[in-house]
């Protein structure tokens, strides 16, 4: 059965890009929890190999078919345990961001080196964190790659029980604990969190985050199309 999700198909990830890219989907989880939160992973290729599925997943070691060696697991961190587009039992998952070239290079080379050695790999819980969403969040830090992510996407902004911090220069302000936080970011973002869910608006890419579903989300994400070497694309409609 061909799967088809936002305008691609199996078929698109059987064939190797020519650039070094990268995708950031997102997959909502099953039952009720689908209406506010979601499951991050990442979509790679370095433009030589096929794609490879990055994630964390709930079990440790769960390889589906340990025979195959594009199967990775390193505790909780996953290589190709699920297809490219497959879902988790919430409904089909769609992309958030898409990166080329040099930023898709340093996303790659940081889940190279990131994978045996990250620090949470032997750790899971589905809230507050670390889980799937905390990890993709520290690979896009690793990589020194911005990226917006969804308000649902609980576990994003997990970085120990308690967290404040505050600079001037430029100015912004961080407070953590996983039943309250915020952040204020001079003239990128005003975030406040509750349960690690996030209500709040980035102001360079004008985007509403917020902690229901992912269909408003969605529409405004599909206009951000491809990142390459740093600088803003417009997709007309691609992913």
């Amino acid at each position: 059965m061909k799967n088809t999700i936002n305008g691609l198909t199996d078929a698109h990830f059987s064939q190797t890009p020519s650039l070094p890219t990268v995708q950031l989907r997102a997959a909502p989880l099953p039952g009720v929890l689908k209406y506010v939160s979601v499951h991050l992973y990442l979509v790679v290729s370095d433009g030589e190999q096929p794609w490879q599925r990055w994630e964390v997943w709930q079990w440790r070691d769960a390889l589906r078919q340990p025979s195959l060696p594009t199967q990775i697991a390193y505790g909780h961190v996953h290589c190709n345990l699920l297809e490219p587009l497959q879902e988790i039992g919430g409904g089909p998952s769609y992309g958030i961001q898409s990166w080329q070239g040099a930023a898709a290079e340093k996303i790659i080379l940081a889940l190279k080196n990131h994978g045996a050695t990250y620090m949470s790999r032997d750790i899971y819980w589905i809230w507050p964190g670390p889980n799937s969403n905390t990890y993709i969040a520290r690979i896009l830090a690793y990589a020194g790659v911005k990226a917006v992510l969804p308000g649902t996407a609980i576990g994003k902004d997990w970085d120990g029980i308690f967290r404040l911090t505050f600079s001037l220069a430029p100015f912004s302000f961080v407070f953590y604990t996983p039943i309250l936080g915020a952040k204020l970011a001079w003239l990128e973002t005003l975030e406040l969190q509750f349960l690690g869910a996030t209500l709040g608006f980035d102001f360079q890419h004008r985007i509403l985050k917020h902690p229901f579903g992912w269909g408003l989300w969605q529409s405004r994400l599909s206009k951000l199309g491809i990142q390459a070497d740093g600088r803003q694309q417009e997709a007309e409609g691609k992913h």
